[in-house]
């Protein structure tokens, strides 16, 4: 379902120049030296319209306030967002849409859609936070043995889980999972006492832990971030100049979200990636990364997954997946 957006948030949005090249990162932690810089375009030629995906996430919040505070327009280039908060719900809307040009994603998505024949590119990492709550009574991943736990199979909330096993030296056979793809849903369930841990991303995550649940580990701890901004590859070839001034804009939102006051963003964040109110004063904000190109060995392991569940027979490389738009 979408979630239509107000104010500046929701507006069609105008994109000109700013310099923020993109790098890659050599882990979920630590990104490594920064790639020559994105080129601002000289000719005269008025940009087209980028349509994105998204989903109720600190990932995408960037792209919020590259709106908000008119990096998009500086750029000049018109931005349409399309928020949904299943992400089976988004995957319908891009396979209905031609329009939609790239979307919030993560890297077994991916993986599937290129076994499918989509051609779909990442361009990008992005912060890429998810956790493992553990439910009423679960306080170590052992605990989850023979349990219930909620997710969505074939994405990264499937991944995360399975590489949160292995760190415990436990493996999926050893547990029970409930398909929720729907996130308030998931987080209900948990919260109501059906189900013994969740993959949950923030807000979602945030908000357990406040009512007094564990996070057994996260994306961060696991060191992976399955978590990407994925594009049409027609699009990186026909909108190769739009793509750069649209990340020329979320590097100046990053800037912009670390080194700016709080009170600068804060009602924009919680709007946008739909914290409780409550959490206005109290929430604590990480450090945003520069947008960056996905690191090669989380685009392997990644891989190595989805060949793991027979989702994958294609002989697929992280050049084959993975599109660089400073070049």
């Amino acid at each position: 379902m979408k979630k239509i957006l107000t104010g500046a948030l929701a507006a069609a949005i105008l994109l000109t120049a700013c310099a923020g090249g993109l790098n890659q990162t050599g882990s979920a932690e630590q990104p490594a030296a920064p790639q020559a810089e994105l080129q601002e375009t000289g000719g005269s030629q008025p940009l087209a319209p980028l349509t994105i995906a998204t989903m109720p996430a600190l990932e995408t919040f960037p792209i919020f306030i590259a709106a908000d505070q008119g990096f998009f327009e500086d750029e000049g280039l018109e931005v349409h967002l399309e928020q949904f908060f299943s992400p089976r719900d988004r995957d319908i809307a891009f396979q209905a849409d031609a329009n939609i040009d790239g979307m919030s994603f993560d890297l077994v998505q991916l993986a599937i859609y290129q076994e499918a024949g989509v051609d779909l590119v990442a361009t990008t990492s992005t912060i890429g936070l998810a956790s493992l709550i553990g439910g009423q009574g679960i306080d170590s991943i052992q605990a989850l043995r023979g349990q219930h736990i909620l997710m969505t199979s074939n994405t990264s909330m499937d991944y995360i889980l399975d590489r949160a096993l292995a760190s415990a030296g436990m493996n999926m056979d050893e547990i029970s999972t409930d398909e929720v793809p729907a996130l308030p849903t998931r987080l209900e369930m948990l919260l109501g006492g059906q189900a013994q841990g969740a993959i949950l991303p923030d807000p979602f995550a945030a908000i357990a832990l406040e009512t007094g649940y564990i996070q057994l580990t996260d994306t961060q701890e696991l060191g992976i971030n399955p978590f990407i901004l994925a594009f049409r590859r027609e699009t990186t070839v026909e909108k190769l100049d739009e793509l750069q001034a649209f990340y020329r804009a979320l590097n100046r939102a990053v800037d912009f979200l670390n080194t700016a006051e709080r009170e600068a963003f804060i009602d924009a964040l919680v709007m946008s990636v739909g914290y409780p109110e409550h959490f206005r004063d109290t929430l604590v904000i990480p450090q945003f990364p520069p947008y960056a190109m996905p690191a090669p060995a989380i685009v392997e392991d990644a891989l190595d997954f989805t060949r793991e569940r027979g989702l994958l027979t294609r002989e697929l490389s992280v050049g084959d997946i993975v599109f660089d738009i400073a070049n």
